[in-house]
């Protein structure tokens, strides 16, 4: 193999990472799928309540997100088994207009649902040195602070 065939197969090379990078900033819709783990025995201090709890000392609520360019939806994943901890747990979807510039929440609040609509606020987010891969993803960590949190 000659020093030109050597030349040409890099810039090959680069071509094929460079329309990998392009591909992947094309993603304009999609879902996301999420676990919340909610720790009881933390956020329950009161006898009363523990004993409720029982030997449960963690309850898992799995949600999605639904997203393209113009609206979002994050919502709860309902589960067709019995939930003996269902009030443990707050359980909110959150619909999000871009094009509005408006938040729609519907909040679950005694079994009763309450919506209350709200504009779009600016986040400014911290980008990390912090990165890890996630499902072949090499992923950068990004860190938004609200109240002190």
């Amino acid at each position: 193999m000659g020093k030109l065939d050597g030349i040409k197969n890099l810039w090959i090379l680069c071509l094929i990472f460079l329309s990998f990078q392009a591909n992947a900033q094309l993603i304009t819709s999609g879902k996301i799928v999420f676990e919340r783990k909610t720790n009881l025995e933390k956020k329950f201090t009161d006898a009363r309540m523990k004993n409720w709890l029982g030997d449960n000392k963690s309850k898992i609520d799995n949600f999605e997100l639904l997203f393209n360019d113009t609206i979002s939806i994050f919502k709860p994943i309902e589960s067709d088994e019995a939930d003996r901890l269902s009030w443990a747990t707050s359980k909110s979807t959150v619909l999000q207009n871009f094009n509005q510039k408006d938040n729609l929440f519907v909040l679950d609040v005694a079994g009763q649902q309450i919506i209350v609509k709200d504009s779009i606020q600016i986040r400014k987010w911290q980008i990390t040195d912090s990165k890890r891969t996630i499902d072949k993803y090499r992923c950068t960590k990004a860190v938004y602070q609200k109240n002190d949190s």
